[in-house]
């Protein structure tokens, strides 16, 4: 399995593609690959690969649950029930909040974050 990203210029980034970026600017002294440009660049396409997956499954979730009316009320009844009159969700209250684990799971299993690939 191969971990590609999409950096910001459409080029399409594999670790094996990085790795002989590097090299090649070691070997050639290339000026414009020095340390803080490609730092930036990497930080800046991993930055944006790890907030997009998370708001686009975010996004899935609160829209299978707007599909779903009665999943809704209970997942809605299941926070109320742990989270009581604090109306903050802590840390600490996660445990209790299987039916929030298994609606996150089945996001995930409906509407993976990123490709699958099978053997």
């Amino acid at each position: 399995m191969e971990n590609t990203s999409k950096s910001s210029d459409g080029i399409h980034l594999t670790i094996d593609n990085v790795k002989a970026i590097i090299l090649m600017s070691r070997r050639q002294h290339l000026s414009f690959l020095d340390h803080e440009y490609m730092s930036n660049i990497f930080l800046q396409d991993m930055f944006a690969a790890g907030t997009d997956t998370t708001f686009i499954t975010l996004d899935w979730a609160m829209a299978e649950l707007v599909m779903n009316p009665k999943v809704l009320e209970t997942a809605q009844a299941k926070v109320r029930k742990v989270v009581g009159e604090r109306r903050v969700v802590l840390e600490a209250d996660l445990p209790q909040l299987e039916y929030i684990r298994a609606v996150i799971k089945e996001t995930f299993r409906l509407h993976p974050p990123a490709r699958s690939y099978s053997l």
